[in-house]
């Protein structure tokens, strides 16, 4: 996070309920299957639970989820199960309190801890999203592999990205090919066909979840890659890395516009970000990953 703080986006210019519904009824039309609500926090939305309700009600949807910071799990946690969501994935960089004020600048940890407890009670499909940074020793892994060992859910390991403005660092790059070498140490890994998943997943041997891990840098998976992106504000990127944002709010009443728009987007994922310069990714013109969602 930079330390400066956030630009945020003025209330009226955000999606409205029905807006995000009717834009992802087209995308299910034209062949989609999975919407995922992420952030920013998602849960900060007065009308989260309507927009949940709703998206499961859509023909074709084969599968939501949602990714949060946690700090509103335990509060929400029941009511998402009760309107239908089963899949939740949390945002969490360490189990070490003191670790996780330092990368959050944030004191929440305890409350991520009791909403982590509520849906792993309540039975969601879980994963825990996890930013490498240099500084994770074995003891941080070690942690995290606990709760993959002896609960049904995945714990991915993902490479830093230079999406956050101010708050990107390359010095805090770690790699991610050491961490995997420490979950060798102490798990065989059996490996879980990919597709077009983000993450090289895997099971624990002898333990009950499985481990995910992301090199988005190191070893970009651009080919395969099937997601788009839509921002709160109405626009469609094909990719985290693209500063090309495709505005469907001018296009709501007119399907065959709405339609052609998502379209642009779907076939204009460029081949791979490596193209795209570094020099760029520290660019504030480029779109923040806490703005259009991991």
């Amino acid at each position: 996070m930079p330390s400066e703080g956030l630009p945020w986006l003025p209330s009226e210019s955000y999606l409205s309920a029905g807006q995000i519904v009717h834009i992802a009824q087209t995308f299910l039309k034209m062949g989609g299957s999975k919407v995922r609500l992420t952030g920013g926090e998602p849960l900060l939305r007065d009308d989260i639970l309507e927009i949940i309700s709703l998206l499961l009600r859509l023909e074709g949807i084969e599968s939501l989820g949602m990714t949060t910071n946690g700090s509103l799990l335990g509060e929400y946690a029941q009511d998402l199960w009760d309107v239908g969501l089963r899949r939740i994935n949390v945002s969490l960089d360490s189990l070490n309190p003191c670790r996780f004020r330092w990368v959050c600048l944030s004191d929440q940890f305890s409350k991520v801890q009791m909403g982590l407890d509520k849906v792993f009670a309540i039975g969601f499909k879980v994963k825990i999203n996890t930013v490498v940074l240099k500084g994770i020793t074995h003891a941080d892994v070690d942690s995290l592999l606990d709760l993959a060992a002896h609960h049904d859910l995945e714990v991915r390991f993902i490479e830093f990205m230079p999406l956050c403005g101010t708050g990107w660092k390359p010095d805090l790059c770690f790699p991610i090919d050491t961490v995997k070498k420490w979950v060798e140490s102490r798990f065989d890994l059996i490996p879980i066909t990919r597709g077009s998943a983000p993450a090289e997943s895997f099971h624990l041997s002898g333990g009950r979840g499985r481990v995910g891990f992301i090199a988005s840098l190191s070893a970009p998976f651009c080919e395969s890659c099937t997601r788009i992106r839509l921002s709160a504000d109405g626009k469609i990127y094909p990719c985290l890395f693209s500063k090309v944002g495709y505005n469907l709010v001018p296009y709501l009443n007119d399907e065959q516009q709405l339609r052609l728009q998502l379209s642009h987007a779907v076939f204009g994922k460029p081949k791979g970000h490596e193209t795209i310069p570094l020099e760029t990714w520290r660019s504030e013109e480029m779109p923040y990953i806490r703005s259009i969602g991991g």
